[in-house]
């Protein structure tokens, strides 16, 4: 029923699209024709815009007649509705409750709306979401529906929905945690799905489950009679032979003690019967039993066919006898036996088909054994033995055949001259007759301690047999004599350390210089280096006195350091001495201070009167000294300078260029102005050369001042270790008198680079 009704249903969409679509090409489509999309309404020239989203509020309820088959409808479109199969119609924009129109698309592009069940699996039993997307026999696809957990009810479909309205009656749109995450569904109000004839048509399931103090046991719920039916899962319990898996725990007919089968005689004892799932225990297949005949055929003094009766073809009365030489017949376990053989019992022979005597077994070449094989005494023990008489090796060292075997005393062994085991020697033969063991391997003069052909006497290696000839393994380096009071090439007659590689070398001593200005002896116990240990300091000369390339030229100079007067017209001591590439210079900046008229001694010169150096055009007598030259001060110093004007027009400018130490350091820079009447003009931006008066105009750093200065302060944090503020490396200071009678009074700069 199932079957046909999803067939009817195809049918119908397969009529619908021939119907509506006026291609006959259509009607010959494949199922998987169906598709959901929004487009062109009923006609085939006429496009309308479905409606996907109808509000169920105000809607008439459906009155579509029951359906097998399109034949059925006259609209010709039977489609599948939860309580069966109805007649549809084609819809532009309306369709009663709980039906909407949807687009259904075709192969060759022919597209037709008709009114389809807004949620055909909703309340469906459910395993996953699939089984609420997809229906077989159904015109469309319900994607968004979720399969909700309802507890121990089991699964059951929802619908995707965004409000109220979206939903059927009895059911409210609500958000429910799935494993996925959250979803939007149409849900029962009361908490509870029944069941539609679609779901007991279409026999969907539900999982559930029983669960006692064993284990718990998984089943399935369906649609019956329009209810749900009870957990069919059985509730866990022992094991039995039934084919099912009692216990719940994946397996079946699991760990069943076997009873014993009906037959249990002879080979047939202890054998288990067989579990056969819904049939029980079952009598096993005795063929596969070890030993079992159904007909006994073998003498082997086993019941093979488990009757209570052993070997009894071959008993008294039986087919099989056995007959001696001179013609008696007997049967199992009789007497037999003839001559030396008498007193014997019929018995099983080895073959298992026949019957022989039991003084017979074994009978047959005189072996060397202990044994009467042929039941004559009289014959010699292993006369008749294969092994007997034949050459061999005896117990000596050697594997060489020098022997005849013999049988003694029921065993064979070989009779060889009492002559001592062949040596195997280093003489490329196989002198023990053992292909195993290699040339020379008992040489008397092999595997011992040898010297050899290096100039020492040690013996280092083992002497070794090679191509019939013995050798030594010695590397053949010879062992210096080293200075270290050990006889190193085990020859007393060589002196301590007469081989030593050091000895007689250039050698440095323990001075801190790296100089090697002694050479390596040997006072019998130890290496001593005879350099006498004077430190050669590294001058400032161009050259490496302390021959240590890493220590820079000069760093042992005691010299440097010290004050100095550079190559200017002072004799001030303005610089230190430090050591430069072509030698030793001074850090002075070679800038002459001018003795002028300021009551100091400004050239460090006694020779030299107050003023005599002055040099302004304005003033004979009285005037700046320091006027247009360039000062240049290093790090940590700190420099001053005078000058003087009788009138208010002259200026003076000077340079100070600042050197920077190293990164990473603290610095400020300061100028200072004194004098009567005096100010200055600070400048960063002026030219490097005269005439300053044209960057009078520019915005200076101070102007009409006494006093100027600037630090440079290195922060730790972001930036690497500074604050990111320039300061001036050079800068231009204007001095001039301002609003000051004329009279020649000096003026004195007071500057700093710490």
């Amino acid at each position: 029923m199932l079957l046909r009704r999803g067939s009817i249903v195809w049918g119908a969409a397969l009529l619908l699209l021939s119907a509506c679509g006026d291609d006959p090409a259509v009607a010959g489509a494949s199922p998987d024709l169906k598709g959901l999309t929004s487009g062109p309404g009923t006609g085939s020239s006429e496009v309308v815009e479905p409606s996907t989203d109808t509000d169920d509020t105000g809607q008439e309820e459906a009155d579509y007649p029951a359906c097998e088959g399109p034949e059925d409808c006259e609209s010709e479109i039977c489609v599948l509705t939860q309580e069966g199969s109805v007649c549809t119609e084609p819809c532009v924009t309306y369709c009663p409750k709980g039906f909407e129109c949807k687009l259904l698309t075709t192969q060759d592009s022919d597209t037709k709306t008709i009114c389809v069940p807004k949620d055909l699996t909703l309340c469906f039993p459910c395993h996953e979401d699939n089984d609420c997307a997809q229906v077989a026999g159904a015109v469309q696809d319900y994607e968004g529906a979720k399969c909700i957990p309802h507890g121990d009810n089991g699964s059951f479909c929802g619908a995707a929905c965004a409000e109220q309205t979206d939903c059927p009656d009895g059911y409210e749109c609500s958000l429910v945690q799935l494993e996925e995450g959250k979803s939007e569904q149409c849900v029962p109000k009361t908490g509870e799905c029944g069941c539609s004839q679609l779901a007991e048509d279409l026999g969907v399931t539900t999982p559930c489950s029983i669960t006692n103090a064993l284990a718990t046991c998984e089943g399935e719920r369906r649609c019956l009679g329009g209810q749900l039916t009870a957990c069919d899962a059985e509730s866990a319990g022992e094991e039995k032979c039934d084919g099912i898996d009692n216990n719940c725990n994946g397996q079946i007919d699991e760990g069943i003690p076997a009873p014993f089968s009906a037959k249990q005689l002879g080979a047939c004892k202890g054998t288990p019967m067989v579990c056969g799932g819904s049939q029980g225990w079952l009598e096993p297949d005795y063929t596969t039993v070890a030993g079992f005949e159904s007909e006994e055929t073998t003498c082997d003094n086993v019941d093979n066919d488990c009757d209570g009766q052993t070997d009894e073809d071959f008993l008294p009365g039986g087919g099989v006898t056995f007959k001696d030489a001179d013609g008696n017949i007997a049967a199992k376990g009789e007497d037999c036996g003839i001559g030396p053989c008498a007193g014997g019992t019929v018995i099983c022979d080895n073959s298992g088909e026949a019957l022989t005597c039991s003084t017979l077994v074994g009978t047959g070449p005189e072996l060397c054994d202990g044994v009467d094989n042929d039941c004559d005494q009289f014959t010699e023990d292993g006369l008749d033995d294969p092994g007997v008489g034949v050459v061999c090796d005896g117990d000596d060292g050697d594997l060489c055949k020098a022997g005849v075997s013999a049988c003694l005393n029921g065993l064979v062994k070989c009779v060889e001259p009492d002559d001592p085991a062949t040596l195997e020697v280093c003489d490329l033969l196989d002198n023990d007759c053992n292909p195993a063991t290699p040339d020379g391997f008992a040489d008397p003069g092999a595997n011992i301690p040898c010297d050899g052909e290096d100039t020492d006497l040690c013996k280092e290696g083992f002497s070794f047999c090679v191509g019939g000839a013995l050798f030594c393994t010695d590397p053949g380096d010879p062992d210096p004599e080293l200075c270290d009071n050990v006889d190193n090439d085990c020859n007393p007659e060589t002196p301590d350390g007469s081989g030593d590689p050091k000895l007689g070398k250039e050698c440095d001593g323990e001075d801190p210089d790296l100089c090697k200005e002694g050479v390596w002896t040997c006072d019998g116990i130890e290496l001593t280096c005879d350099d006498p240990n004077d430190l050669d300091p590294d001058i400032c000369d161009l050259q490496d006195n302390d021959c240590n390339p890493s220590t820079p030229d000069g760093s042992g100079d005691g010299s440097l350091g010290q004050p100095c007067d550079g190559d200017d017209g002072d004799l001030c001591e303005e610089g230190i001495k430090i050591c430069g590439p072509l030698g030793p210079k001074c850090t002075d900046p070679n800038v002459e201070n001018l003795d002028i008229c300021d009551g100091m001694d400004n050239d460090c010169s006694a020779g030299t009167p107050d003023g005599s150096q002055v040099v302004s055009p304005w003033s004979p007598t009285c005037a700046g000294a320091a006027a247009k030259q360039p000062q240049s001060l290093v790090f940590g110093q700190g420099l001053n300078l005078a000058g003087g004007f009788n009138r208010l027009d002259p200026v003076d400018y000077i340079q100070f260029s600042f050197v920077e130490p190293a990164v990473g350091t603290n610095f400020s820079r300061s100028i200072s102005l004194s004098g009567n009447g005096y100010v200055m003009t600070v400048m960063e931006t002026c030219p490097n050369e005269p005439p300053y008066a044209t960057c009078d105009g520019d915005t200076p750093n101070a102007a009409g001042v006494t006093a100027w200065s600037t630090t440079y302060q290195y922060d730790a944090g972001v930036g690497c270790c500074k604050d990111n503020v320039a300061r001036p490396s050079t800068v231009i200071v204007k001095v001039w008198r301002e609003g000051v009678a004329e009279i020649c009074e000096p003026w004195g700069l007071t500057v700093q680079n710490n």
